[in-house]
């Protein structure tokens, strides 16, 4: 199975938080449940989204580019 990532995205200052990689879905819902219980997560309830991924397989094998014009 994959895993489910929760993540927080807050745009007031552009930034994301991964709060932990979880083995199912249901885990990272959970998860997702007792955040919301959280100073600063409550505000945000709409702020969370899990992104599934293939265990053992490589991202970003290209690397990346910043903001800022670097590499």
């Amino acid at each position: 199975m994959e895993d489910g990532e929760p993540l927080f995205w807050d745009d007031r200052d552009d930034s994301y938080m991964i709060m932990g990689l979880y083995s199912s879905r249901e885990l990272a819902e959970q998860r997702i449940e007792s955040a919301l219980r959280l100073p600063g997560f409550s505000l945000a309830p709409d702020g969370f989204a899990i992104h599934e991924y293939t265990l053992d397989s490589e991202h970003w094998t290209n690397g990346f580019r910043v903001k800022d014009g670097g590499e």
